[in-house]
């Protein structure tokens, strides 16, 4: 049986179970703008370059969705070490940080 996802925008149906891959994805067509937001998981990876591009920028940039990690950890008190201010609400998973102009 070939594995398949059908998406529409209401619901998702699935006739695989959820630890195999599908093979193929269909899109039903729609007849209105598709609207909604989502929010992906955190990715230390991702969360160091943005903290890395935020550090070395001019002003303050807002990070949301950083993600909590013993690497984010060690990167940040390496930065505020070298003088860069950063404000972490682990809470809300928000970084502020005001970039040290490279």
């Amino acid at each position: 049986m070939e594995d398949h996802f059908a998406v529409n925008a209401m619901s998702e149906s699935r006739s695989t179970p959820s630890s195999t891959k599908p093979t193929a994805v269909s899109f039903l067509p729609v007849d209105q703008p598709i609207t909604g937001s989502i929010r992906v998981p955190g990715s230390k990876s991702i969360t160091n370059r943005a903290l890395i591009c935020a550090a070395m920028a001019e002003g303050e940039t807002v990070l949301d969705g950083a993600l909590e990690s013993e690497d984010t950890e060690v990167m940040v008190v390496a930065w505020q070490k070298l003088g860069v201010w950063i404000d972490w609400d682990r809470s809300s998973q928000r970084m502020v940080i005001r970039g040290c102009v490279g």
